[in-house]
């Protein structure tokens, strides 16, 4: 009786000791760097990350747009042609093209990267009068044309599609001059 009492513990070890080194084996550790003005981040007050697809990290910051490329931060401004303002949101779209968009857009551009070549289209000061806050943007194609849908805090939705701009407002049919978010259903 006792030499089955002793296979039985054996046993038991056996198994907690292939389970243990079976987790072991399958956990990872994680280097963890806390990014600031100390260490190169060009501006602490950061409002949005994306990663492309090239693994580079871009931030639209308080004071413009910077990118790590995994080893240094590059501060994005002027000598690309770029304002250097605050951008509150980016996205990378389906065809790779990185959109900036501006807190404010009275008089400025919505800023955009295309295979490194930086590019803008100016807001409408027609449609723009006054100075306007942005929510949130939507990037999606239609035609193979980027058709842009831009949030502003009660002016309802600013749209950009082949060349033309043009809001939609209440009176055109929209619930709230305020729109928090958008789904984008063609993904």
């Amino acid at each position: 009786m006792c030499n089955r009492i002793k296979i039985k513990i054996l046993a038991i070890l056996i198994i907690t000791l292939l389970i243990a080194t079976q987790f072991l084996a399958q956990s990872q550790s994680f280097l963890i760097t806390k990014y600031s003005t100390d260490n190169g981040l060009p501006d602490n007050r950061v409002n949005d990350i994306a990663q492309d697809s090239l693994g580079r990290i871009w931030v639209a910051m308080a004071s413009g747009i910077a990118m790590y490329d995994g080893y240094e931060w590059i501060k994005i401004g002027k000598k690309n042609g770029v304002p250097e303002i605050e951008y509150i949101k980016i996205k990378i779209d389906e065809k790779g093209v990185m959109w900036f968009l501006p807190k404010d857009i009275y008089k400025q551009k919505l800023v955009y990267c295309v295979k490194n070549n930086w590019k803008y289209l100016q807001f409408p000061e027609e449609v723009i009068v006054k100075s306007n806050h942005c929510n949130t943007f939507e990037i999606r194609y239609n035609l193979d044309k980027p058709e842009i849908f831009i949030s502003l805090i009660n002016v309802g939705i600013l749209k950009y599609y082949d060349g033309i701009w043009s809001t939609v407002k209440t009176n055109d049919g929209l619930i709230c001059d305020t729109i928090s978010g958008f789904i984008n259903l063609q993904e």
